[in-house]
């Protein structure tokens, strides 16, 4: 019942999803991802009152750890309360040393908020530490998603930032014991590691690990993921050929069971940005700017991504001639990257004084 529930919320059949998280929490009241997954739906649909009853049960019911860590978490993201995230994030972030992935989760969180707030620099600093702790406790997983953070971060500011990360972080990925017993799993790693080559402008390293997800591929029968398209379409568009891109994503689309992932839905506004296809680009857009929507595994490295699509909708509802919307988008990403990193702030100027010419020609 609730792997069924996973794969209609990967569809984006919420309501259903929904109807069979609560099914799994009579079924299994024992079992904590019946809660988890119950808070997932219910917060996408806007639910807050019920997600909030789960996380309540959740933590009645089970002692302390890493899944009431990010459910707890990601139930204030999906809320707006980013104090109460903090606080969250904060207090696992410094628990106990013997509780790596506790650690982990706290210090991915407080890695979006930074990365949300324009810190780039702290924000990838926290990723690549959670990233390190996830693989000391052999939790792969996690760690490959600490690593999403760490690469949306980074696409959010100045995508160079991350190659003194990511080379370190692939040789340890490719020297774990999993990756030779999961090939889907090193597929997507190695897909995953190809996209923030690629964002970060090296194609050819991104091109080198596309051809080493081909052949394993070829040796070994998987189902694998979507992130080798979506490295394709990066490098595609970085290429200047947005309809190749365009085409990959659609394929990404397809091996994720038709769920465009947050990051997706970001490069898929700029690729209808580049075919000038803008109305389009700003319902993609607008996608990422909000939370609700996002799957529990998108939000952990999703906070990144919102002001970065509020810049880019400001400036595109101005050439679509919608200065309402321009305003509401461009305020938005000024508060939210008020007290960004020095070498950012250009760009926050730069909104502030759109911001103050439009209210200016209307009187």
């Amino acid at each position: 019942i609730n792997n069924l529930g996973d794969v209609y919320e990967r569809m984006g059949r919420y309501e259903e999803a929904l109807d069979l998280y609560r099914r799994t929490t009579r079924a299994g009241p024992n079992v904590i991802s019946g809660y988890v997954n119950l808070a997932s739906a219910a917060r996408t649909l806007g639910l807050h009152p019920l997600a909030d009853s789960a996380l309540t049960v959740m933590v009645e019911r089970f002692p302390p750890g890493p899944s009431q860590a990010i459910t707890d978490a990601s139930n204030a993201y999906y809320a707006g309360d980013i104090a109460r995230l903090e606080e969250i994030a904060t207090r696992w972030a410094t628990g106990p040393i013997s509780d790596r992935g506790g650690r982990a989760g706290g210090r991915q969180w407080l890695a979006g908020v930074a990365g949300m707030r324009g810190r780039a620099g702290q924000a990838m600093v926290l990723a690549d530490s959670a990233t390190r702790l996830y693989m000391e406790d052999e939790a792969f997983s996690w760690a490959y998603s600490t690593v999403t953070s760490l690469v949306h971060s980074a696409w959010a500011s100045n995508p160079e930032t991350a190659l003194p990360y990511l080379e370190p972080l692939l040789e340890e990925f490719r020297g774990a014991e999993i990756l030779r017993a999961a090939p889907r799993f090193t597929h997507g790693v190695l897909g995953l590691f190809a996209t923030g080559y690629a964002l970060a402008g090296d194609l050819d390293e991104a091109r080198a690990l596309l051809a080493s997800m081909d052949s394993l591929s070829a040796l070994i029968e998987f189902e694998p993921a979507g992130m080798a398209e979506h490295a394709r379409a990066v490098v595609a568009l970085a290429e200047d050929r947005p309809e190749a891109s365009l085409q990959h994503l659609e394929r990404a689309r397809a091996a994720e069971y038709g769920l465009l992932h947050d990051y997706s839905r970001l490069l898929l506004g700029d690729v209808n940005v580049a075919l000038g296809r803008l109305p389009e680009a700003a319902a993609e857009y607008e996608t990422v700017a909000g939370t609700l929507g996002l799957s529990f595994e998108d939000a952990r490295s999703h906070p990144p991504l919102q002001p970065v699509a509020h810049e880019r909708l400001g400036r595109l509802y101005l050439v679509l001639g919608d200065t309402t919307a321009a305003l509401t988008h461009l305020a938005a990403f000024v508060e939210l990257w008020s007290d960004a990193d020095p070498e950012l702030q250009p760009r926050v100027q730069e909104a502030q004084s759109t911001l103050q010419e439009i209210l200016a020609q209307r009187g």
